[in-house]
């Protein structure tokens, strides 16, 4: 079978409806994410800045069910700008510091296919988590996101090595350092808007 460039997938099979244009792959994760007192600062130190807007809808069961809560599973419906809307599902467990877990690239398409999909499935929209504005960049040796998350503030999330880079780099942001999230995103974010799943 002919591999596509990108990431070894199989080239793209023809008969799958345009709707759809990829097929579920997995990426594993080991990354931290930070709250900023002041963004400045790294964004001064920023090389190969990219700026980009984000929303993630989340969604979980109809029916209740106790695996599908923000600090164990996440299925978001992700959309950068204008590309392609994603259907993404994380699986976190945090280790100190530091996220590990397996994050699922189930489907892209058009946002409100992948959306009737969702719900199809027996899925429903929980909340969502915009980002107005953020800058993919170069900061020192790490690629990081610098981005600001509506009623947090501005943070950055960054792929690191074990807890040794990643304190590393905490260490290198000073003062501009105002808390490290041991929890996933998502689960901060009920947490502050005290949002019920």
């Amino acid at each position: 079978m002919q591999k596509s460039e990108q990431e070894g997938l199989p080239a793209h099979n023809h008969n799958i409806p345009r709707q759809f244009s990829r097929i579920v792959h997995i990426k594993e994760e080991h990354e931290i994410r930070v709250l900023l007192k002041d963004e400045k600062g790294v964004l001064a130190s920023g090389k190969n800045i990219r700026e980009y807007t984000l929303v993630d809808r989340y969604f979980v069961p109809v029916l209740p069910d106790e695996n599908w809560k923000p600090e164990r599973k996440n299925l978001r419906l992700r959309k950068f700008g204008h590309r392609n809307a994603e259907i993404v599902l994380s699986v976190p467990e945090f280790r100190g510091i530091v996220k590990y877990g397996k994050k699922y690239f189930i489907a892209e398409g058009e946002e409100s296919t992948l959306t009737e999909l969702l719900l199809a499935l027996g899925f429903k929209e929980v909340f969502q988590i915009p980002r107005k504005i953020g800058y993919f960049m170069n900061y020192m040796h790490w690629d990081i996101a610098l981005e600001f998350v509506e009623g947090l503030g501005w943070m950055i999330d960054v792929d690191v090595e074990d807890e040794a880079d990643a304190r590393q780099f905490i260490a290198s942001l000073g003062s501009a350092l105002k808390e490290v999230l041991t929890v996933p995103l998502p689960a901060c974010f009920c947490k502050t808007f005290n949002i019920k799943i």
